[in-house]
């Protein structure tokens, strides 16, 4: 009896396994393309959309994470949809390859902005998942990846702050290597979550640690955004405690290839704020520092 043919359910009528050319490919994925648009009919494009997953060919994987920005919204709709928008995202994530992890990221920054909180909920869930698959390139884009993370962190459902929080250890524990900062990130993240109450304390357990590693990308790209907010502080002290530690990463930024290419954003949203905090500080350590 010869093996049953993978057909696509519930309105597309396309044997994606059996597709033999590029042409039947690209009008297959043109007709599924055309489902998917329409938010009324997306859902039936989804068990589609995982069986090209399996497909070999490297020239559809654009197409699929484009589908992405289609699927994500549909994590407002019901419960069995969301579990298929769910399953559909982490195939097109398991397929993807290592340089493609910026692009997914893009839509999965959309998803976490949407006004939806399913929507913010299901993006910050793949995330973490992206983050498993391609650990090295998700730690390269750690300071966007934290600047969204922090927005979650704020929303006004629970629901999305508890998954943020458990995605953000998740993603920090994935991607953060410097021996340094590993015994202390607890506190970092406390940081982000109460950050009117819990800076201070972070700021101190940076100021108490010796730094002797190489800085790397994802090292700063969870420690920027706090050590900017210290540095915005009215008081003195904070801005005292934030530019020595920016002092000491400084000195730790030692591959000049890194320093051009990571480096650069990282002091040039720094400088702006101890520029302003050097003008105000009543203190010489401030000035002193840079």
């Amino acid at each position: 009896m010869p093996p049953k043919s993978k057909q696509a359910p519930q309105g597309l009528n396309i044997d994606v396994a059996n597709l033999k050319t590029n042409d039947e490919l690209l009008a297959a994925l043109k007709e599924m393309s055309d489902v998917l648009k329409n938010s009324k009919t997306t859902v039936h494009a989804l068990p589609t959309i995982r069986l090209f997953c399996e497909r070999p060919e490297k020239w559809i994987e654009p197409y699929l994470i484009a589908s992405l920005s289609f699927i994500l919204p549909q994590f407002a709709a019901s419960k069995g949809v969301q579990k298929a928008c769910e399953d559909t995202g982490k195939s097109i994530i398991k397929r993807s390859k290592a340089s493609s992890a910026e692009m997914v990221l893009e839509h999965l920054y959309q998803g976490m902005s949407s006004p939806k909180w399913q929507v913010k909920q299901g993006s910050a869930t793949l995330l973490a998942l992206l983050c498993k698959q391609h650990t090295k390139d998700v730690g390269h884009c750690l300071p966007d990846v934290v600047k969204h993370l922090i927005e979650c962190l704020a929303d006004t459902k629970p629901e999305v702050r508890n998954t943020a929080l458990q995605v953000f250890k998740d993603v920090c524990n994935d991607t953060i290597a410097n021996p340094d900062v590993k015994p202390i990130m607890g506190f970092i993240i406390t940081a982000y979550t109460d950050p009117v109450g819990k800076t201070t304390e972070a700021l101190d357990k940076l100021m108490m640690t010796t730094f002797v590693s190489t800085v790397d990308a994802p090292t700063l790209g969870l420690l920027c955004p706090m050590l900017r907010r210290g540095m915005m502080e009215r008081k003195a002290e904070f801005k005292r405690k934030a530019a020595l530690v920016i002092g000491n990463l400084c000195k730790l930024v030692v591959d000049p290839g890194f320093r051009h290419f990571c480096c650069a954003g990282f002091s040039c949203v720094t400088c702006m704020f101890v520029k302003a905090a050097r003008s105000e500080a009543t203190t010489p350590v401030v000035e002193d520092r840079f």
